[in-house]
């Protein structure tokens, strides 16, 4: 009795395990799939929602002391550029762009520039004039989809070395189809950044300019 008792525990065990591992397969199989190429870049989709719904926030960063910050609502900007922990803010409206120089609390005003309100979809159309490679890398233990476009760098921020435009290539990284890395090559250097978007913007975001700050 105890043998049978055994026995079937045994069996039920093994099915578990078979159970379990089909479980594994099965996932695995079907995140390959939805990793799969399809030859319409993921980035396509993503500019068109931004140019659809020009309401959004995309930040990329290096680390806290290097990243920028873009926030846009319909014909508004506004933007964070923190170099090597100096912060300088950026704000677009009516076709000009004030620059709020945080050390010392003045701004100055550049009429007829608004490049930084479609900063982020320029910089997506200009990859997808391109054709573009793709392929999986694992980055913090994770593995990603990614598309990469050679002989570009439109996502750089903060370098300052002279850049050879045919030793450059940008790899945008894939979770599903939202943007989560992006990785830029200068010749053997590498800068990646982390990409946090969303399509709407903190209620905190002002478009005017601080009344601490004073005309330069």
């Amino acid at each position: 009795m105890k043998k049978k008792k055994i026995i079937i525990i045994s069996i039920i065990a093994i099915l578990l395990i078979i159970a379990v591992a089909l479980v594994i397969i099965f996932s695995s199989n079907s995140t390959k799939i939805q990793e799969q190429d399809t030859g319409i870049s993921r980035i396509k989709e993503i500019c068109s929602k931004l140019e659809e719904n020009p309401t959004y926030t995309f930040k990329t960063m290096l680390n806290d002391e290097n990243q920028l910050v873009i926030a846009r609502k319909e014909n508004k900007a506004y933007v964070e550029v923190v170099d090597e922990g100096e912060k300088n803010t950026y704000i677009v409206d009516n076709n000009n762009t004030t620059v709020l120089v945080d050390r010392t609390k003045k701004y100055y005003t550049y009429e007829n520039n608004n490049t930084y309100l479609t900063k982020v979809t320029n910089n997506m159309r200009q990859l997808l004039k391109q054709d573009y490679v793709s392929g999986m890398e694992k980055i913090d233990n994770k593995e990603y989809y990614y598309e990469e476009y050679a002989q570009s760098y439109p996502f750089l921020i903060n370098y300052k070395a002279t850049i050879d435009d045919s030793k450059t290539k940008t790899r945008l990284y894939f979770e599903g189809n939202n943007l989560k890395y992006i990785k830029t090559y200068i010749g053997d250097i590498e800068q990646l950044l982390k990409v946090e978007m969303s399509y709407n913007i903190d209620n905190s975001v002002s478009f005017e300019i601080p009344k601490e700050y004073n005309k330069g």
